[in-house]
């Protein structure tokens, strides 16, 4: 456990909304992980619609080409592994507050 300074108006506040400081900041991290996650997720849906399959299988067909590369397609590779595993990173660090 550790100890943090808050300013008194916070404090006062927290105080007539009935939250502990510990309440407060677990509903600001679920806010802004659940904000983050939809982001990434609408990301990873754009991506499945444009190529019509799942990360995998577009990385196996990427991998199965021999001396081809489409660039486009190695970028969104890129941002769409990416945006797999923030989203993954996203969700247990969500099931740790819940």
């Amino acid at each position: 456990m550790q100890t943090v300074a808050i300013q008194d108006h916070y404090a006062d506040a927290l105080h007539r909304l009935n939250y502990s400081v510990d309440e407060a900041l677990r509903q600001f991290l679920l806010l802004n992980i659940s904000t983050k996650l939809a982001a990434t997720e609408q990301e990873i849906t754009l991506f499945r619609k444009k190529y019509g399959m799942e990360f995998s299988d577009f990385h196996e067909r990427l991998e199965s080409r021999i001396n081809t590369e489409v660039f486009e397609e190695s970028d969104d590779a890129m941002a769409w592994e990416y945006a797999t595993e923030t989203a993954h990173l996203l969700r247990a660090q969500m099931a740790k507050l819940v």
